[in-house]
């Protein structure tokens, strides 16, 4: 049976999709940040976890078709802003969407809850990721940079936790994995 833990705000569209953006090289890393681990469980397994425990009803793993959830990138290292775009362009009309990226395991089930009750596109202040998207309602943007995507969606901001820093931290290099 699904989480339905959240409802969406379009009967129409009852699910809450969880997407994980992991087709990146990880060439700072220098190996791929999906199947690193952090006491024992994979980055990737981490952030499915708190999507699920957040109340999506299924994940979406861009850029690894080889996962069970997983899709392949339809251009693939073209950005995560094509990613994201081709995504929601096959999604249904009104259907929501919290994107994180698989580098970002100290995300909590509380944020993500909080960005999936906004009614429209929605971010926390002066954070990237995680986002909510909704299909159809993204605004025209024709370039390939997330920033920029993001800032045509004049997405409501929402106010950070006091502890950002570390919950929305991402690990991009082999000492970030040490320090964590």
């Amino acid at each position: 049976m699904p989480n339905t833990k959240l409802s969406s705000r379009n009967n129409d569209v009852d699910v809450l999709s969880g997407v994980i953006l992991a087709g990146g090289l990880s060439r700072r890393m220098g190996a791929d940040k999906a199947y690193l681990e952090i006491d024992g469980v994979t980055l990737l397994d981490r952030v499915r976890r708190i999507l699920t425990d957040s109340g999506a009803n299924k994940t979406v793993v861009l850029g690894k078709p080889d996962e069970p959830d997983g899709l392949a990138d339809d251009t693939p290292h073209s950005g995560p802003a094509i990613a994201i775009k081709n995504y929601l362009a096959k999604q249904p009309s009104g259907s929501r969407h919290i994107v994180c990226a698989v580098d970002m395991p100290f995300l909590t089930a509380e944020l993500i809850e909080k960005l999936a009750k906004s009614g429209s596109w929605a971010q926390f202040e002066n954070h990237t990721m995680p986002f909510l998207a909704i299909a159809g309602e993204e605004k025209r943007y024709d370039g390939d940079r997330l920033q920029g995507f993001l800032k045509a969606q004049q997405m409501i901001q929402l106010s950070a936790p006091e502890n950002a820093d570390i919950l929305f931290r991402n690990l991009n290099h082999p000492e970030d994995m040490s320090e964590k």
